[in-house]
């Protein structure tokens, strides 16, 4: 019976899966809806853009605003940015937040390992090579800070060579 139970739950989610990646393409928002967008603090947008363009390209982003005092990102053709980079509207200096960090999905392991070279090759610094991690059996994820100093994890949950 439990066995029973399991194949349908697997059905379900599998399912639900579906759903959500078919929203995503239609570019309705995120897959579970719970973030509009995220953003990131930076004291100098110079040195940002040096870093987010090719770093972001890695995971099929692009810079789709910039504005005088932040850029966004944001899927080819998808008019809302998701990821924003600015300087803090209160004027005052950005600062890390100790604890946070985004996790970026990337579609495969080859595109962890791109970010992680992409962020070191651009001012980044190393806070964990890619390699699979005890979240999850195919939980494949690198751990990088930008410039600023902000912790960023670029996560592949895809099977190797999937």
């Amino acid at each position: 019976m439990a066995r029973q139970g399991q194949i349908r739950w697997n059905e379900f989610a599998n399912f639900f899966e579906d759903i959500c990646f078919l929203r995503w393409l239609a570019g309705c928002g995120t897959v579970w809806g719970m973030f509009l967008y995220i953003t990131l603090g930076t004291n100098d947008l110079a040195a940002a853009i040096r870093f987010y363009d090719p770093v972001m390209a890695t995971l099929g982003l692009v810079r789709a605003r910039t504005l005088e005092t932040e850029i966004g990102y944001a899927a080819p053709g998808v008019s809302r940015c998701r990821l924003w980079v600015t300087r803090p509207f209160d004027e005052r200096p950005a600062t890390v937040g100790n604890g946070s960090m985004p996790a970026l999905e990337a579609a495969s392991r080859d595109a962890v390992d791109a970010f992680h070279r992409a962020a070191l090759a651009h001012g980044g610094s190393d806070e964990g090579a890619p390699g699979l991690r005890p979240f999850g059996p195919s939980f494949y994820a690198c751990y990088v800070r930008d410039p600023d100093g902000n912790k960023l994890s670029a996560v592949c949950e895809g099977l190797e060579g999937a």
